[in-house]
Parts: C-alpha cells; structure tokens; sequence
C-alpha cells in the first residue's frame, strides 16, 4: 500500500502543494524527489534549462531522466506541523 504525504515544493517564486509517495523503494545519498514534466512545468524546471541525463535503474527496467541539483526547496506539511524546508534534487521523469 502506497503512502502519501503532502508536500510544499517551491522553486524561486513558484510554490506548489502536492502529494508525495514516501514508500517506493528509492534510495539515494542525497535528498532527491522525482517529478513528472506537468509538475516540473508548473514549478518553472520545465522545459529543461540547466541539469544533466541520468540512467535510472527501475523495477521495470533502465530508464533515463534529467536530474537537477539544489532544484527545489521541500517542506513536509503534518497535521499538527511542518518539518522543513530542505533542499532536494529534482528528478524529471519525460514519460
């Protein structure tokens, strides 16, 4: 069962409050979020500016995406609280 948090992503003036999956298996050594290119878009990453092609190694197979450093600054928005900001990565998936 997938596991949702909401979450604040802002990009300089844009700020947008969505859903997160926190429970996908996805690890990395640094705070990443991967986004799909509608929400990139609406945060201004998209189209892609600055970043690099990355491949992904997924359970369905590699993939490729673009990965953008210190992209988005990320709050966790709790009931009762807000935990953050922090800044991530942004991973843009273009399927």
């Amino acid at each position: 069962m997938a596991v949702r948090v909401r979450v604040r992503l802002r990009s300089g003036s844009r700020d947008v409050v969505t859903s997160a999956v926190i429970n996908t298996g996805f690890e990395t050594d640094t705070p990443n979020i991967a986004i799909p290119t509608p929400l990139a878009r609406m945060l201004g990453l998209w189209p892609l500016s600055g970043g690099e092609l990355i491949s992904l190694e997924t359970g369905g197979g590699e993939t490729e995406a673009y990965l953008v450093n210190n992209a988005l600054s990320l709050s966790l928005e709790l009931e009762d609280r807000v935990v953050g900001p922090i800044m991530v990565n942004a991973i843009i998936n273009p399927i």
